[in-house]
């Protein structure tokens, strides 16, 4: 037996500003095999990839083509985007202590 995970993610920001489609896409994944990531499907679309396996010991292999790539897409990670304010705020606090850094460095 194989577990497949579906988890479902917001497709509005906390002000209420819908996602982006890359953002807001649901994922699918294996839990026991995080190292292939996960399909990330699109809002209210199918998307269907091809699963590599051994069919022996049917011992996974990973996610084969996608055959829906207008609807869905293979990612690396098997958690949601982040949301692009998100990632500026991010990015902003590390140029801020790469700053401070600096000025501790000078004195």
């Amino acid at each position: 037996l194989i577990d497949i995970a579906i988890d479902s993610t917001p497709n509005q920001d906390k002000n209420g500003n819908p996602l982006s489609l890359e953002i807001a896409a649901d994922y699918i994944y294996f839990p026991e095999y995080t190292k292939f990531g996960s399909l990330r499907v699109f809002e209210s679309k199918v998307g269907v990839v091809e699963i590599l396996a051994e069919f022996n010991s049917l011992h996974f292999k990973g996610f084969g083509k996608v055959l829906t790539p207008d609807t869905a897409f293979l990612s690396s990670s098997l958690t949601a985007l982040p949301e692009p304010a998100s990632a500026w705020l991010i990015w902003l606090g590390l140029v801020g202590m790469i700053g401070m850094a600096r000025n501790k460095r000078k004195a």
